[in-house]
């Protein structure tokens, strides 16, 4: 039997811990705390918190508002992007 070690939601929905980590990656480069990280993008420290943690999903919109927020692209948060400095 395989031992699956992915993070999951609470949903049981597979979380992609890279995108949290990335998201922590920009935001501490920025040098922005979690607190204000989330109230620009109309989060909860603690969502913000378990996102970066790979505990948490999230969407599409939720995401680009990140993205925006931080100055980078959702590619950059996806890790999808030419640059792989992470």
């Amino acid at each position: 039997m395989m031992n699956n070690h992915a993070a999951h939601s609470l949903s049981g929905t597979p979380v992609d811990p890279h995108i949290g980590k990335r998201v922590r990656f920009f935001r501490t480069r920025g040098s922005l705390r979690q607190v204000v990280l989330a109230t620009q993008v109309g989060m909860s420290p603690v969502a913000l918190s378990r996102l970066e943690c790979g505990l948490q999903s999230v969407s599409a919109e939720r995401l680009a508002a990140i993205a925006l927020a931080l100055a980078v692209t959702p590619n950059d948060l996806l890790g999808v992007s030419d640059d792989s400095h992470i």
